[in-house]
């Protein structure tokens, strides 16, 4: 009975182990991701859109919008590096949020949309979109959610299941 235990608890001290390593790595390859940096030359040319840095997501208002794009970061990259592409689709008149990712990883976060359609009644049409990786999770969510979502936005990036039978309009760059 005793050599039993010993046994259970080195396999018990074994996973723990192994956990711990897991975590460990998991943290420091996310620790280093790709930061946001501004220009503020570039930034000041668009001076009449409204421009809100959440805490948890980036959003560019044109003001009135009755259109919508939530553009999912790519993998490892922060949401504030997308500010000047927001801004000029929101010179464009459509708002644009970008909002921040757990772990800056899409993955972890691809129900995000959800929560930003439905706290704006007053947009008609929703697009979801992401680059990289980001893309493909925005993709997962709009096979998902196709009655909130009019089409999907891909830069850099493809969806991982078939929606080419969805009622979807796809621009892939």
């Amino acid at each position: 009975m005793q050599k039993k235990l010993r046994t259970v608890h080195k396999i018990l001290l074994g996973i723990l182990v192994v956990a711990i390593l897991l975590g460990g790595a998991f943290l420091l390859y996310v620790s280093d991701y790709y930061k946001a940096e501004v220009n503020h030359q570039e930034r000041a040319i668009f001076s009449d859109i409204r421009m809100l840095d959440a805490n948890d997501a980036l959003i560019a208002d044109p003001g009135n919008a009755i259109t919508a794009l939530i553009l999912y970061p790519g993998g490892k990259v922060e949401h504030r590096a997308y500010e000047m592409l927001a801004l000029r689709i929101a010179d464009e008149g459509i708002l644009c949020i970008v909002p921040k990712m757990p772990f800056n990883l899409a993955v972890f976060g691809i129900n995000r949309a959800e929560r930003y359609i439905t706290a704006h009644p007053e947009i008609e049409h929703w697009y979801v979109g992401g680059h990289s990786l980001g893309g493909s999770m925005a993709a997962g969510f709009a096979a998902k959610h196709v009655p909130m979502v009019d089409g999907l936005v891909l830069l850099a990036s493809y969806a991982v299941d078939d929606i080419s039978s969805l009622p979807l309009k796809v621009l892939s760059i």
